[in-house]
């Protein structure tokens, strides 16, 4: 099989000055990977614990690199690098979008199938779900299914039984759907995913048993490395953290607070959360995802850009779906603790074939609104990159 080469990049022509960048479609602009790695490092060394990144143009590799801490003393000390591993956050949902669409394609399913008939066989399916008007595949990808609606609409007793295990799951499908609602996003849409690809490959008759609670997370990882990771010359990934130095998240100022993996339980792992994955190892997935035929054809390629597919669903300050040369597309990931630690995560596909991967494994300590958003931060620092040839 054909392996994209990952080369590291050897250097820049000389550029000028960055003159602005009101209108980044601008043709006489070219993008330079270093001047947009400087705008990340000069955002967030020394306000955070660590982070890590990934540049690619064109899918390959342009800049990688880290700052800081993955592990404080306090866990054992470790370096960030930019081969660590983190907890994604919701930045797992585009991996899932990845994942799904390729199971679907391999099983000759379209994305506008309903989902009904993939369902757990003992699930009550409520209205919306049940039937062939029910949600779809695509509805859910694209947060239209009404189930960020279903869940606003609901008592304080529903939503104490909303989750996104597989007991949650289960509540949610009972208490129905909305499909083709407008635009909400809502966790739920992609833990289904954690479901469903257990079910299509139980009734095609590629695993031996229906999905269940305890069989769900391991199928589920199981072919998320067969189908879309080893193609991609990526190792096994899951949602505990492993012995390789794996990133913990953190309180920026308790530094004697030790460190969070937010690891979900086996039945909770992947589909909107928990995935575990270096900046590298998502930069090298998205090469092989956006640019080559490896995972997907080009039509579905296409599709994910113009739909949101895996990505942040569409508001008044974008993303802003398009072709393969207009799309500015992105996906944030958050997690928080009571008692602190925090994880922030970022992937973003923007015009010129850029890809970026920015994982942060603390609170950012700052008043400023947009470092404190790793996706916008990202967006600037691409703006900040646009340079006359």
């Amino acid at each position: 099989m054909k392996r994209i080469l990952w080369l590291p990049f050897l250097g820049l022509a000389a550029c000028s000055q960055w003159q602005g960048a009101d209108d980044i479609f601008a043709g006489n602009k070219v993008f330079s990977p270093a001047l947009m790695e400087a705008e990340i490092r000069k955002a967030y060394e020394g306000i955070v614990v660590g982070f890590s990144y990934a540049i690619s143009q064109n899918g390959q590799l342009a800049r990688s690199g880290a700052w800081g801490l993955a592990k404080r003393p306090v866990d054992g000390e470790a370096p960030m690098a930019a081969a660590t591993r983190h907890n994604l956050a919701s930045v797992s949902k585009t991996v899932n979008a990845l994942f799904a669409l390729v199971v679907l394609k391999r099983l000759g399913i379209d994305p506008d199938t309903p989902v009904s008939p993939w369902l757990p066989a003992g699930w009550v399916q409520g209205a919306g779900f049940a039937g062939a008007s029910g949600v779809t595949f695509a509805q859910l990808l694209e947060h239209r299914s009404g189930l960020k609606q279903a869940f606003d609409a609901m008592d304080d007793w529903g939503k104490e039984q909303w989750g996104n295990d597989w007991d949650g799951l289960a509540f949610v499908v009972a208490n129905g759907a909305m499909p083709g609602s407008p635009p909400a996003y809502k966790n739920a849409n992609h833990a289904l995913f954690r479901v469903l690809i257990p079910g299509l490959l139980y009734q095609k008759g590629y695993v031996a048993t229906p999905p269940s609670k305890e069989t769900v997370g391991s199928t589920y990882l199981e072919y998320l490395y067969r189908w879309l990771l080893e193609p991609a010359g990526l190792s096994w990934v899951d949602c505990t953290p492993g012995p390789r130095g794996e990133a913990l998240a953190y309180d920026f100022v308790h530094e004697e607070v030790a460190g969070r993996s937010f690891a979900p339980s086996p039945d909770a792992c992947g589909g909107h959360s928990g995935l575990r994955m270096s900046a590298l190892e998502l930069a090298q997935l998205l090469a092989y995802a956006l640019h080559t035929e490896v995972l997907l054809p080009k039509g579905v390629r296409e599709e994910m850009l113009l739909r949101l597919w895996g990505w942040y669903p569409a508001g008044q300050e974008g993303p802003y779906p398009g072709d393969e040369a207009t799309a500015r597309v992105w996906h944030p990931g958050d997690l928080y603790a009571s008692a602190g630690p925090e994880e922030h995560t970022c992937v973003l596909r923007y015009p010129r074939q850029v890809e970026a991967v920015l994982l942060i494994n603390s609170d950012i300590y700052t008043a400023l609104a947009d470092v404190k958003r790793p996706c916008k931060l990202l967006q600037k620092a691409y703006a900040k990159a646009l340079v006359a040839p």
